[in-house]
């Protein structure tokens, strides 16, 4: 015994909003045509892109290219200061300095300190301390701290170089296979962060806020370098990017996720990169090209996702159609059925087929759902039908239809009053004419012939009834019918039941049968293409047609 729950009737979540996808879809800015750079820098509306050739500043707005520095040969690294008054870049054996609008101001290959000549080396980084014109050169196992605006070495540090640097407004980092050495910003240790696997790459930002994968994929966030580490998820790849408000880590393969919820955002963008601007108002794929995102939309992103039942207890035999609710980091909540993994942990009583949640047998489950790596559950439980089964149901109504010339519980009969009938109008149309003109109450479809003041017919939309009622099951309990009509030579013939200004069911009716009750008035079972019943109707003709 199978039966079916109506859009209307059924018992988890009906939600008011349109069901949608709740992957964050980004506007385009800009194209900037630059393939695979090896660095970038933004500032404000500038983007300093480091290549081949030397480094092509750009306004994000536009894409439009704004100025460049060229090259002899490849450059290793390139820094710009918290205001753009400075700008350095390293290549070979030497470092460069450019004043605001990009003039060279000095090239450093060497430098006197304490009475002493130090030659560059050839690899080399460039980091500017934020909010200064103090230089930082990672060269040859020394940091060499040296103010461009005044052109003097302020003082050096021995240490490993080796490592990448990265720079805060407290602290300096050089982060090794196996550890990340954090500095002051007089070069003086301060701690070493030790990696349990080894460092795949790490970024700080401004804040002082920290992040690592390891070579295993695992991504850790610091709230600061002297904090404890936090695992925030896996299988996060080649180079990272933690933007300076700290709420999102870019990676490769278009990946970001969120640092508060430790889950991925899924985006409509090209595949790169993921970096941002300073204030993250725009995003940056960084691959092919670099395409500029505006990221307002980012505050869209899922914080939560729930399933929502009217009750935790249902009814065995019945088919439902699950969503969950997505809130936003905006606040708002978006009914979602699409891409969504379903899961029952006990088969035996509830289980899926063809996005379907069967209702099998009493008992308890877990229902499980996954939307993009977030993952929520609901404890429900399937409850023994206390309604009759179908035979049992079928007799009844063949009773009150011979004792009452009335369907199972209908508040009006046949040759009652039509006046009494209180309800919406109703119609029935079939192959595209109107059958049937009446009333609608409660479940059921009440007719009268034009003229006539006495209910004459009357209809039951089986969905109404939960119910899957076979041919057999009527066989069983009508037996033979006196008249049969099959419409396989029309291939079907579609029929549309309207009650007040909405179409409540749109079927194809393959078959018709009538039953004959008390000899006076005529049962006609209408089925649909699967061979289930799709409406029965009650009336005085005791003729099919």
């Amino acid at each position: 015994m199978k039966r079916l729950v109506s859009t209307l009737l059924a018992s988890l979540l009906i939600f008011t909003m349109m069901p949608a996808s709740a992957e964050i879809r980004m506007s385009t800015i800009s194209q900037i045509p630059e393939y695979n750079p090896y660095d970038v820098i933004v500032r404000e509306d500038t983007l300093y892109s480091l290549n081949d050739y030397g480094i092509n500043l750009y306004d994000t707005e536009t894409g439009a290219l704004i100025n460049s520095i060229k090259s002899d040969y490849t450059l290793d690294s390139m820094t710009v200061n918290s205001d753009q008054t400075w700008v350095a870049s390293s290549d070979y054996y030497r470092v460069r300095t450019y004043n605001q609008y990009l003039d060279l101001h000095k090239t450093i290959e060497s430098f006197e300190y304490n009475g002493e000549t130090y030659e560059l080396d050839r690899f080399k980084q460039v980091k500017f301390l934020p909010n200064s014109s103090i230089l930082v050169i990672a060269s040859d196992n020394r940091l060499i701290f040296y103010d461009v605006e005044t052109d003097q070495v302020k003082f050096i540090r021995g240490i490993d170089t080796s490592g990448t640097l990265q720079v805060s407004e407290e602290y300096m980092t050089i982060g090794y296979t196996d550890s990340i050495q954090v500095l002051n910003h007089q070069g003086q240790a301060v701690t070493e962060i030790m990696a349990s696997t080894p460092i795949q790459s790490y970024s700080m930002n401004q804040k002082g806020q920290l992040v690592y994968n390891s070579t295993d994929h695992d991504l850790y966030y610091f709230e600061t370098p002297l904090s404890e580490a936090q695992f925030i998820t896996e299988s996060v790849s080649g180079n990272i990017y933690l933007d300076e408000t700290g709420a999102f880590v870019g990676s490769e393969q278009t990946k970001l996720y969120d640092l508060y919820t430790k889950k991925r955002i899924y985006m409509n963008v090209k595949e790169g990169t993921i970096g941002f601007n300073e204030d993250s108002s725009r995003l940056f794929s960084i691959g092919q090209s670099i395409t500029v995102y505006n990221a307002q939309n980012l505050k869209k992103r899922i914080q939560t996702i729930a399933i929502e039942v009217d009750e935790t207890e249902m009814i065995e035999g019945n088919e439902l159609s699950p969503a969950i609710v997505v809130k936003s980091k905006d606040g708002s909540r978006t009914k979602v059925t699409d891409k969504v993994v379903w899961r029952s942990n006990n088969s035996q009583v509830a289980y899926f087929s063809q996005n379907k949640l069967i209702l099998k047998s009493p008992g308890k489950f877990t229902l499980k759902a996954t939307y993009e790596d977030h993952e929520t559950s609901v404890e429900l439980t399937v409850k023994k039908d206390p309604r009759p089964s179908d035979n049992e149901w079928l007799k009844q109504q063949k009773q009150s239809l011979e004792k009452r010339r009335a369907f199972l519980n209908s508040p009006h009969r046949l040759y009652s009053e039509f006046s009494k009938v209180r309800g919406v109008a109703g119609q029935f149309f079939f192959n595209d004419e109107k059958l049937i003109s009446g009333k609608y109450q409660d479940n059921w479809l009440y007719e009268t012939y034009k003229g006539k003041k006495k209910v004459d017919g009357m209809m039951l939309l089986l969905d109404y009834e939960k119910r899957e009622i076979t041919e057999a099951e009527i066989k069983k309990v009508f037996g033979k019918p006196k008249d049969t009509y099959n419409f396989s030579y029309y291939d079907s013939i579609p029929t549309k039941l309207i009650r007040g200004k909405s179409a409540i069911d749109e079927s194809l009716i393959s078959d018709a049968a009538l039953y004959l009750i008390n000899k006076k008035h005529g049962l006609i079972i209408f089925y649909d293409l699967e061979g289930n019943v799709i409406y029965m109707h009650l009336g005085e003709s005791t003729k099919l047609w």
